[in-house]
């Protein structure tokens, strides 16, 4: 077993996670390589961020559902933008035909 994941039987996922979420050039060590690369680093960068405050040791200080959702929501809206073709002045436009 990778020396840097530790002995789960030991620790729980959230104690061996905690270390990589609170670090975001880490956050990229844990992320599926299934994936190849092909997401937004920063994005998931904001969502270990998100997770990270989420796991708060007091529930007082931990967001609410609703804000979390709307974190996640804004990250997928700018991965859709992000992905989206760009415009061209002349896309559909009937004089060109």
């Amino acid at each position: 077993m990778d020396e840097e994941r530790g002995n789960f039987a030991e620790e729980t996922l959230v104690d061996w996670a905690k270390p990589f979420l609170s670090e975001s050039r880490r956050v990229l060590r844990i992320m599926d390589t299934r994936l190849g690369g092909q997401y937004s680093k920063k994005a998931a960068q904001a969502a270990a961020a998100v997770a990270l405050q989420c796991l708060h040791t007091n529930p007082k200080n931990r967001p609410l559902m609703c804000d979390v959702v709307a974190t996640l929501e804004k990250l997928n809206i700018k991965k859709d933008i992000s992905k989206a073709p760009s415009s061209s002045p002349h896309y559909g436009d009937a004089r060109q035909a």
